[in-house]
């Protein structure tokens, strides 16, 4: 409570609720009640909430948000969503090397291919339709939004693929 007044956000995200910080708040149900704050909190002008929607403590509390939500994930229902999600991994030492998550896009109405290239995170597809979801709410063609994506890339060694000695490969995944 004490951030959000301190900075107070118009569009608050929330991702999932995991136990990551059991050890500070002793529950699963007290870290989603204390992230929630985020969105209860939203405030100015059109404040508005992106959720991911395949998490059920998240969807279970949101009777308590005022603003507007957008849902996100790979579950059918959700505003954003991606299916056919695929994962390439081709590795032949010294010919070809190729990795990355793909997946097909629904925003509202619109669809569009979604690919993430030398990456090898298939959750990178969630944090990508949350992305999305707000770049929605900042009315970003989707298909520009996709295209920019593809563009992305993560840092060196964050779930990429580093080709090693002997014809091997490694990632580094902290």
């Amino acid at each position: 409570r004490y951030l959000t007044r301190l900075a107070p956000a118009r569009i608050g995200v929330l991702t999932s609720i995991s136990s990551a910080h059991i050890g500070q708040f002793g529950s699963l149900e007290r870290i989603a009640d204390e992230k929630l704050v985020l969105l209860t909190s939203l405030s100015g002008k059109a404040p508005h909430a992106v959720v991911n929607g395949d998490d059920e403590q998240i969807v279970s509390r949101l009777a308590r948000v005022t603003a507007p939500v957008t849902r996100y994930g790979c579950e059918r229902g959700n505003a954003v969503a991606a299916d056919a999600v695929s994962e390439r991994l081709v590795f032949k030492p010294g010919v070809e090397e190729s990795f990355g998550v793909s997946a097909t896009v629904h925003c509202h109405e619109e669809t569009a291919a979604l690919s993430l290239v030398d990456c090898v995170a298939g959750h990178m597809i969630s944090a990508s339709l949350a992305a999305i979801a707000v770049g929605w709410i900042y009315k970003i063609p989707l298909g520009r939004m996709c295209a920019d994506l593809k563009r992305f890339r993560l840092f060196k060694g964050r779930m990429r693929l580093i080709p090693g000695i002997n014809d091997t490969l490694t990632y580094w995944a902290l």
